[in-house]
């Protein structure tokens, strides 16, 4: 049975020879939006953020790098028991990510010599249990008895050559657990706080990382580089469907 994968986070990250530096001409590319809600600059750093799909987009340019990250909206009601962090369903944020970044990947000026797409992605199960049983059976480096295994944390990187460049490679690491998330509710009774446990949810959690060759420093022909994104983003995508692709 196929699981239901929705995204905590995704992350564009590109990268050049030297310092780049993200504008609101390149928010506005991205979001469609004039101008970012809040901007920060620090150092050398640049951080513009604002409301964008359904979450929180923060793009960051800090030295030879520009991350657009896409986070889920801090709840703004009670949340409710089984509540977990995320901004929707793994393959609809995906390809919504991808065509708003598309045409900012394409139309950067500043020759881009790397590029990422990660994130992290999560699955509910009905028990410790069945999040072990179904973890096992993404991953085909793994042996174990779900019965008796209490923690599963497994990371591996297996390389592929691109579609697109036959001299690329493209790095396609994975890492895997189980985690379980508890929230805590606080009532206030005079001068009193009471704390009470939410029953425990149990979810597989995928943290991706799909990217170029860091040996690689020639900078990409722009007309390769939103198919090369698309791979890296596909990678991904295979791995919520087909676990574990050695």
């Amino acid at each position: 049975m196929a699981l239901d994968w929705a995204a905590e986070t995704v992350r564009l990250s590109l990268f050049f020879s030297d310092a780049a530096k993200s504008t609101n001409a390149d928010w506005k590319r991205v979001t469609g939006q004039e101008e970012p809600e809040t901007t920060q600059n620090v150092a050398a750093r640049r951080t513009m953020i604002g409301p964008f799909q359904g979450g929180v987009l923060n793009m960051t340019s800090v030295g030879p790098r520009i991350d657009c990250i896409l986070l889920p909206r801090a709840p703004t009601e009670t949340v409710e028991e089984g509540y977990i962090p995320t901004i929707g369903a793994l393959a609809p944020v995906c390809a919504d990510f991808v065509k708003a970044t598309s045409g900012f990947v394409a139309a950067f000026e500043k020759p881009i010599v790397r590029v990422a797409f990660a994130g992290t992605t999560m699955a509910r199960c009905e028990n410790l249990q069945d999040a072990h049983a179904q973890l096992l059976g993404l991953l085909k480096s793994v042996k174990g008895d779900p019965a008796k295994m209490r923690e599963l944390v497994f990371r591996i990187n297996w390389p592929v050559n691109s579609r697109t460049l036959n001299d690329l490679t493209l790095n396609r690491i994975t890492s895997w657990a189980v985690l379980q998330i508890q929230l805590q509710l606080m009532v206030q009774t005079g001068t009193k706080t009471v704390v009470s446990d939410t029953p425990a949810t149990h979810v597989i959690r995928m943290e991706f990382d799909e990217n170029t060759d860091a040996e690689r420093t020639e900078p990409f022909d722009p007309t390769t580089l939103v198919p090369i994104y698309e791979e890296l983003v596909a990678l991904a995508l295979e791995n919520a469907e087909k676990g574990e692709v050695p």
